[in-house]
């Protein structure tokens, strides 16, 4: 995880939690405090910026961070302590406002985990005053994370003034309680650039010599130095840096893949466990760097191999569906969608008529369970092995958990299948593999048979992934300047997933998935739990149409400029869920304050905002340093059907007819007028998910057209 200053990484664990405060043990917490502020480190002394950092709105005058993973003595437990310090200097007010309050959790259990939390935070004037921020200001608040009750703190930190230093650390001291034969500790990636320049920075970590290490440093961070303890029977790797300039660009960026970056994970294991188990450990104490292809083959080998708890069910439901289907084609694609039922619906029917988001299976699970049943049916299909863009390009892997799977079925319409979730179709790419090189196996004989060979994943077309808007618009109030607007919005592709999961639920494929599977209604059971089931859903399905309102109130809220005065008649036209042609479609309708201004007695109306908020570029965006990676290739069309009202007539028109084309994309509007009605076409597209900083220019050309288009207006004016 990235390194920064808002929160511990525990608010980010799954458990149920018992929590307490920070700084609860006085004693350790004091210890602390006198190593993080009482040291002789000189980074943590210094107050002065280099003049070339004199205009950022603040600097990282220093930040360390020490990691340690050890066995306690006598017993099987393990520790892990996690260490941040930070020294900025704040020179805005924009960075007043950043730092103003911090987010932190406390002490506590999580699972098999006890966590201890410590922090200090200390303000350092000018004139070289220091005012500590006693934690006893921190106010307690509840949060919710996977459905589970969280305690979390809210520290202020008062009376910042631009010029102040902020010296402050957060700390965690974890106790595993496991029986220490194997255990591996969650990876830690740190960005050595962030949106501040950085002037000195220390990343160090010490393990026990018999621990596995796998470290790499990318995009040309520094390499971690040995610091060998023998007395103590432990390494130390550590890395000094500084100098760093703050990271320019935000729009379209994947800091791992183009910022220096530090990546680790620390494995407990005894020898004959770690000789067992697969994996990419290689000698204890020693740092491995690099993964061999053989290495991702027995791994896979030995994930596929294992039964999949799935896929006898599976089986034993095509089995008696569908044994009539001679046709692999259609086979394929049925199984993955009776596996989704299966996952998703089949079981969980009542939790999800209450409101409940479905458990989320792994990309892993899926395909064990579809390539079970494919080898048993001789149905020809490849399993492909990637890492997902963000993370990092397959040349850079280090680490189990960065791998991620598909599966590439070759009937007599091959198609793949690389999305897993309650709307996955098949026939998607997942858009974390597209333009990536990846391995494939062919799956069809044994798992441990598997030879793995490299490839690429296309990126699918802009077309297949779009975003299409119909909105008729009414000017129903010139005093109040009021837009009425009737929309439909329909999702292609890559690009309908979000929509549904916040407008869908279980209600509106209840029945699609009832007529597919023959679903039965379960008799009431008269248990406790099934009458506690039967109160949720009353009691969601009383608040639902409220909840929906809501959520498409933030939908259309986020994506117009526009004051927006009321949603409503809300309706899902086509669920989107069995075929990659069907889009996610719905209506609704919503009234708009803030498009017309009266001027005398005409109107300016601002009909370029109805196409949807669009980027708008700053001087400093205009200079690209990094390569631009975006979601996936994508369009964007909307039609807007525009009501005169009587007694007015519409001038500059002329202006909005407009187009841009190039090889990264396009934006084109074209506008007709007829029997007082304005019609107006727009066409927005991305050709590709990539492009090379040098043709980021090609980018900046129609999205500058974009945004112009946003801000056109048109003149009604008033008949005499």
């Amino acid at each position: 995880m990235t390194r920064h200053v808002f929160t511990t990484l525990a608010i980010c664990l799954l458990a149920q939690v018992l929590l307490a405060g920070i700084n609860d043990d006085k004693k350790r917490a004091e210890e602390i405090r006198n190593l993080m502020w009482n040291s002789s480190d000189p980074d943590f002394t210094n107050t002065s910026v280099p003049q070339k950092w004199a205009s950022n709105s603040a600097v990282i005058l220093a930040r360390a961070f020490f990691l340690s993973y050890r066995k306690l003595p006598i017993v099987t437990d393990l520790s892990h302590e996690n260490y941040a310090h930070y020294r900025v200097k704040l020179q805005d007010s924009k960075a007043l406002e950043e730092y103003a309050q911090f987010t932190l959790t406390g002490s506590g259990n999580w699972g098999n985990v006890r966590s201890y939390s410590y922090a200090g935070f200390k303000i350092i004037k000018p004139d070289g005053r220091e005012i500590e921020i006693p934690l006893s200001m921190a106010v307690k608040e509840n949060k919710e994370l996977n459905r589970a009750r969280i305690d979390v703190y809210k520290l202020a930190i008062p009376n910042l003034e631009q010029g102040d230093i902020l010296d402050y650390y957060i700390v965690e001291e974890q106790i595993i309680l496991v029986n220490a034969k194997y255990y591996t500790f969650d990876p830690e990636i740190f960005l050595l650039q962030t949106k501040y320049p950085i002037l000195k920075q220390k990343i160090s970590f010490d393990v026990l010599r018999r621990c596995f290490i796998n470290a790499k440093s990318i995009n040309g961070a520094p390499e971690l130095k040995l610091r060998e303890d023998a007395e103590k029977e432990k390494n130390q790797y550590s890395l000094e840096d500084g100098n760093r300039e703050s990271i320019q660009a935000t729009q379209w960026v994947f800091p791992y893949r183009e910022i220096p970056t530090i990546k680790f994970k620390v494995t407990y294991a005894s020898s004959t466990v770690a000789a067992q188990i697969p994996g990419f450990l290689e000698e204890p104490g020693v740092i491995k760097s690099n993964v061999r292809k053989s290495e991702v083959k027995d791994l896979m080998a030995a994930i596929y191999n294992y039964p999949s708890m799935y896929a006898p069910s599976l089986r034993s439901t095509m089995d008696k569906q569908h044994k009539g289907i001679k046709d692999q084609n259609k086979l394929a694609r049925e199984a993955f969608y009776t596996l989704r039922h299966q996952l998703y619906i089949k079981y969980a029917t009542e939790k999800l008529a209450s409101g409940y988001e479905p458990v989320k299976i792994s990309a892993v699970e899926w395909t064990k369970a579809l390539s079970a049943y494919y080898r048993i049916k001789k149905i020809n299909h490849e399993i492909i092995i990637g890492i997902p863009r963000q993370i990092s390009s397959l040349d850079n892997l280090i680490m189990e958990n960065e791998l991620t799977v598909m599966i590439r079925v070759n009937t007599s319409k091959p198609f793949y299948i690389g999305t897993f979730d309650i709307h996955a179709v098949v026939d998607e790419i997942d858009p974390d593999l597209q333009g990536e090189e990846v391995y494939v196996a062919n799956a069809l004989g044994a798992p441990s048979l598997w030879r793995l060979e490299s490839s690429k994943i296309p990126v699918s077309p802009h077309q297949e992934n779009l975003s299409e808007g119909n909105y008729t618009l009414q000017l129903v109030d010139l005093t109040e300047g009021l837009v009425d607007a009737r929309m439909q919005k329909s999702y292609y592709g890559a690009s309908r997933n979000q929509f549904q999961n916040t407008l869908l639920d279980f209600h509106d494929y209840k029945k699609e998935e009832t007529e597919r599977f023959n679903m039965t209604e379960n008799k009431p059971a008269q248990t406790k739990n099934a009458k506690r089931l039967l109160s949720q859903q009353e009691d969601y399905l009383s608040r639902r149409d409220e909840l929906k309102k809501e959520s498409l109130k933030n939908i259309i809220t986020n994506e117009f400029d526009l004051e927006i005065k009321e949603v409503d008649e809300l309706k899902i036209l086509s669920t989107g869920r069995f075929d990659k042609s069907e889009a996610f479609s719905y209506s609704c309708q919503a009234t708009f304050k803030g498009a017309l201004k009266k001027v005398g007695s005409n109107y300016i109306f601002d009909i370029g905002k109805f196409i949807e908020n669009q980027i708008q570029l700053s001087e400093e965006d205009r200079t690209r340093k990094y390569n631009v990676y975006m979601p996936f290739a994508r369009s964007f069309r909307y039609t807007l059907e525009i009501i005169v009202p009587q007694g007015f007539k519409a001038e500059g028109l002329e202006s909005l007819n407009v187009k841009v084309k190039n090889q990264a994309g396009g934006f084109s509007s074209q506008v007709t007028e007829s029997g007082g009605k304005i019609s107006i076409k727009v066409h927005k597209y991305y050709t590709s998910n990539f492009e090379r900083s040098e043709n980021w220019n090609n980018l900046v050309e129609f999205l500058d057209a974009a945004y112009s288009f946003s801000q056109k207006q048109i003149l009604l004016k008033a008949m005499p």
